[in-house]
């Protein structure tokens, strides 16, 4: 028999019952952000465009891609010609002196210059896969600290929601206790357990408080508002995509990035190779003479020099070992990149796969849970359970709820993976805008 039951009292009873039957559990608001009466709350999908089309991340994609705009221009610029000017004079006799005006051009005979201009063209491409990476990385980071801050404002809600129904007890049995009908155990085991779900409820109010900042950050607005979000909606179980091909999770910004480099090293090692035919340096100008056999008279001519280097040492063996060795690092790095994708995206859709039975038998036990609680203060109240069983019936609907959400967020992060393995976000607008591929 519990201790409350010694008080003998009907009336004790009674009043337990009026009271304790109709407590429910309280709405709890979303934490409130300090701008959301200031401006519109930001939600994922128009978050993630806004960190791809501003921001820190936007800027250095649009730096890589000028890099890779310089580099084409760099390569298509032709070498400057030399001015020449040569006055030679004797000191002794007879008095003579020569004077030689002219150009002299490099002629690049191997074709180095056109090849050149490939690789340029190759590493243009690479620095813009590069941007598209750089892009797609901060949208799924932006999306991943989404999920975090909406599964820890979830928590809160449910934490807080617990922790007025724990107040709302321990307010009734404050009430029996003074009135002489209530037991003095019960009120403080009771106090006791508001006093350490509070300090729960702080430590989720300080995870959703860190959430919420990195997400802003992301945004760089430090009054940016959150959007309500359902972690449900936000792991998409029916929105993942058919397995991607070998050929799609290639084409993955990062891979894409590493092929062209690749590309680009092989060009230029052919271009190296080409330095068995050397460049020729021509001169063509204007010669005058004067003095020596010709007196005071000036003899007036045509200058012509041609100057071969002889490639007999090197011939752009160095050059072009570096740049396979180059080629061969870009092509290893993108095949380990699509092995580790492939890996990656399968480990995530088994994850998906399992997990959405689990939110299935999660969601019936909340339910279950929501009805056990109310059959907990009922039978409390008829003095048919001690207050330890009703806190321990609290505290399993509590744990129900806090799971569902656990199993919400493991979700939607596993989604969030899947998309990161094979290079898109299944949402073609925003892969046209943060550089993913569109499934």
């Amino acid at each position: 028999m519990p201790f409350c039951a010694s008080l003998g009292s009907a009336r004790r009873n009674t009043t337990m019952r009026s009271t304790l039957v109709l407590l429910a559990p309280a709405l709890v608001l979303m934490l409130a952000t300090r701008s959301a009466s200031a401006q519109p709350l930001v939600d994922e999908r128009a978050g993630t465009l806004r960190v791809c089309a501003r921001g820190p991340a936007a800027a250095l994609a649009s730096a890589e891609r000028r890099r890779g705009d310089a580099a084409v221009d760099a390569a298509s610029v032709l070498g400057n010609p030399e001015l020449v000017f040569e006055h030679e004079r004797a000191v002794t006799q007879p008095a003579e002196s020569q004077t030689l005006v002219g150009l002299e051009v490099t002629l690049g005979l191997g074709g180095a210059w056109f090849l050149l201009q490939d690789a340029a063209a190759a590493r243009r491409e690479a620095a813009f896969a590069q941007a598209d990476a750089t892009l797609f990385d901060e949208a799924l980071a932006f999306r991943r600290a989404f999920v975090v801050a909406a599964a820890s404002r979830a928590r809160l809600a449910v934490a807080a929601a617990q922790q007025r129904s724990h107040e709302d007890v321990a307010t009734s049995l404050a009430r029996l206790e003074t009135g002489g009908e209530g037991s003095g155990y019960d009120l403080a085991r009771q106090n006791a357990e508001v006093r350490r779900h509070r300090a729960r409820v702080g430590a989720l109010e300080a995870r959703l408080a860190a959430a919420v900042a990195l997400v802003r950050g992301h945004l760089e607005d430090e009054q940016a508002g959150l959007a309500p979000a359902d972690l449900d909606d936000l792991a998409g179980a029916h929105a993942i995509g058919a397995p991607a091909a070998d050929a799609r999770r290639g084409t993955a910004p990062r891979v894409r990035s590493l092929e062209a480099e690749a590309r680009a090293a092989a060009i230029e090692g052919e271009a190296a190779e080409r330095r068995w035919a050397p460049d020729v340096r021509l001169l063509v100008g204007y010669r005058a003479l004067t003095g020596g056999a010709y007196g005071d008279d000036m003899g007036h001519g045509i200058a012509l020099r041609v100057a071969l280097p002889i490639t007999f040492f090197d011939h752009g063996q160095g050059e072009t070992a570096e740049a396979e060795a180059r080629r061969e690092g870009a092509l290893a790095a993108a095949s380990y990149l699509r092995r580790a994708a492939t890996t990656e995206a399968e480990a995530a859709r088994a994850e998906l796969s399992r997990l959405q039975p689990s939110a299935a038998d999660l969601g019936a036990a909340a339910d279950g849970a929501t009805s056990l609680e109310a059959d907990a203060r009922r039978l409390y109240a008829a003095d048919e359970l001690s207050i330890a069983e009703l806190i321990d019936a609290f505290r399993t609907g509590e744990e129900v709820r806090l799971e569902r959400i656990d199993v919400a967020e493991a979700r939607a992060l596993a989604r969030l993976a899947l998309m990161r393995a094979e290079g898109t976000q299944f949402d073609a607008a925003l892969d046209r805008a943060c550089g993913g591929v569109s499934p």
